[in-house]
């Protein structure tokens, strides 16, 4: 089973950017606790939209059963799983270019993940400091998920993951809690025995 994780690089007051320290977690666990027959890929990404297109342009001939994007969500104490890739963009990035249309794909309808909802709901429902949200905002955070979504919907599994951001809100989750429940729901979104009638099949 072929998975891609990705996180974003440092921006704004973010010197490091917790969903990469996050990301660099999951990775250590995945090299002691998961499966051999599972193939892991990491990315840090660039907060720019051009890092982003040109990664989505490279990854687009990928065979990945499951792709999960990590960013962090600014001044949010608790995590957050997007359900909705949404057709909008904006905002300037750190090379302080902003996109010229407010559309992604233009007359493109908004996209949710293909993971099942049941799935994400008895997980959210297990745990205090995860909720599911239908809005990513506007900036990269949704624009590589919506593009993601849009690539590879037909082959993969696609979700996107706010972090909690334990550098300004002191009583979200720390870092190892935050890696701890992303490595879980991959474990859940690997293994086909733990739902029944669930599997990482796209239907």
């Amino acid at each position: 089973m072929r998975i891609l994780i990705t996180s974003f690089g440092p921006f704004n007051n973010f010197k490091t950017n917790p969903s990469n320290q996050i990301m660099e977690i999951v990775r250590e666990k995945t090299k002691l606790f998961s499966p051999k027959n599972n193939y892991y890929e990491f990315e840090t990404i660039d907060v720019s939209w051009s890092s982003v297109s040109k990664f989505i342009n490279e990854k687009k001939d990928g065979l990945y059963d499951l792709i999960i994007h990590l960013g962090v969500a600014t001044n949010e104490n608790k995590m957050r799983i997007e359900i909705m890739g949404r057709n909008v963009q904006s905002g300037n990035d750190v090379e302080n270019i902003k996109p010229n249309e407010n559309q992604i794909i233009k007359n493109a309808s908004d996209l949710k993940t293909n993971i099942p909802m049941e799935i994400l709901n008895d997980f959210v429902s297990k745990n205090d400091f995860i909720e599911l949200s239908h809005n990513a905002g506007s900036f990269l955070c949704n624009y590589i998920y919506f593009k993601s979504l849009y690539a590879f919907k037909k082959n993969s599994l696609v979700l996107f993951i706010h972090t909690a951001d334990n550098q300004n809100k002191p009583k979200s989750p720390n870092l190892e809690y935050q890696a701890d429940k992303i490595f879980n729901l991959i474990e859940i979104l690997t293994n086909k025995n733990n739902h029944k009638n669930n599997s990482l099949t796209i239907s």
